[in-house]
């Protein structure tokens, strides 16, 4: 069995190629990758048409050449992301390819428009054509079924690095040293990175023996680092952080903090649950399918600074609490995200597919 994937390259930051970089070394026998999506963070529109233009041919041509058995999109939920991801799915069903769409992030504006009218219209009729769906949470597949689609759906996860997994359990920290607070997420409004400033600002008014680690680069860094200066906060900004000095990151934190207004499943929470780590985060995505409250940290209705702010003195003031919550989310990544165990999943939805193995009406659990 070959399968092509379609992904962002695989050393570009974004959940995508996180995904796919984690997997890699336990798919090798099955996947080949396609580079698709922006190669710089400054690509104007008239660049971006064209490159769907090159990597459309490109992808015929490497359709031509390798005969996979099967294709695997992975489109989010973004205008241009629909329209390429559309054509090449209609470009693998020319060569009678079967097709599997991952959808990873969702646009609930984009999404409402595809309900109704010629938008909708066109995406039904081309994405009707795919064999099945991948989604990172239930409310997704609702969604595509509100739009009448009618494949078969699978509910997946993302994966967390193996080093992760492998690392020993954390040592307990001197009462005197200060609890050490992560947020590692791209630097933007939609990330909620403004909600964590003022909210680390509340936090502080109440525990003092507290830091806070800014881990990411994004278009609202600067904007990020005047609001520290004007809140009189000092937070350490480190920009872009991966491989080993991502893992150090995790590993000197004691908790996690992730306050993002939308995502399809956040990848740095899972990871901040391999790590060790107690989580405070909003509840999007694929989280309201798993995240269990209160055991594997808080989950926050939205980014509200205040509750944010309460949830987060819970754990710093109770150190015990943080460790147990920590362990117990350690060995929960170990049996649901650990590589091994996603790749040999997505390696079956695989064959069910190319074997017509599959409930047109079903959602089902991968996971």
């Amino acid at each position: 069995m070959r399968v092509l994937i379609t992904t962002p390259p695989l050393d570009r930051p974004g959940g995508v190629a996180t995904y796919f970089e984690v997997l890699a070394p336990h798919m090798t026998n099955v996947a080949s990758y396609f580079f698709i999506g922006s190669r710089g963070d400054d690509e104007g529109i008239a660049r971006r048409v064209a490159r769907v233009l090159v990597d459309t041919w490109a992808f015929t041509h490497r359709l031509l050449s390798e005969r996979p058995d099967l294709v695997h999109l992975n489109p989010s939920l973004g205008h241009l992301a629909i329209v390429r991801d559309g054509i090449l799915l209609l470009v693998a069903k020319l060569f009678a390819c079967p097709v599997v769409v991952f959808v990873h992030g969702w646009d609930q504006s984009l999404a409402q428009a595809l309900k109704h009218g010629a938008p909708g219209a066109l995406f039904r009729a081309v994405f009707k054509r795919a064999d099945a769906f991948i989604v990172l949470a239930s409310k997704v597949a609702e969604e595509l079924h509100a739009m009448d689609i009618r494949r078969p759906i699978f509910l997946e996860t993302t994966t967390v690095h193996d080093d992760l997994l492998a690392t020993q359990p954390r040592q307990t920290k001197s009462a005197d040293d200060p609890v050490r607070i992560l947020f590692l997420a791209r630097v933007e409004r939609a990330k909620g990175i403004f909600e964590v400033l003022d909210a680390y600002h509340l936090l502080q008014q109440r525990c003092s023996h507290v830091t806070l680690t800014v881990a990411g680069d994004g278009s609202d860094l600067p904007a990020a680092r005047d609001r520290a200066a004007a809140l009189g906060l000092s937070v350490e900004f480190t920009g872009f952080v991966r491989g080993e000095a991502k893992l150090r990151e995790f590993f000197a934190a004691d908790v996690y903090l992730f306050a993002s207004h939308a995502e399809g499943m956040p990848i740095s929470v899972l990871e901040a649950m391999a790590a060790g780590l107690p989580v405070v985060t909003t509840c999007v995505g694929g989280l309201a399918d798993f995240f269990d409250d209160g055991a594997m940290g808080f989950l926050l209705d939205d980014a509200d600074p205040v509750r944010m702010a309460e949830r987060l003195a819970v754990l710093v003031e109770n150190p015990l609490r943080r460790r147990a919550i920590g362990n117990d989310n350690t060995e929960y990544a170990r049996q649901r995200f650990a590589p091994a165990h996603v790749a040999k999943r997505l390696c079956n939805l695989y064959r069910r597919v190319i074997n017509h193995e599959t409930d047109d009406r079903a959602v089902l659990s991968a996971r």
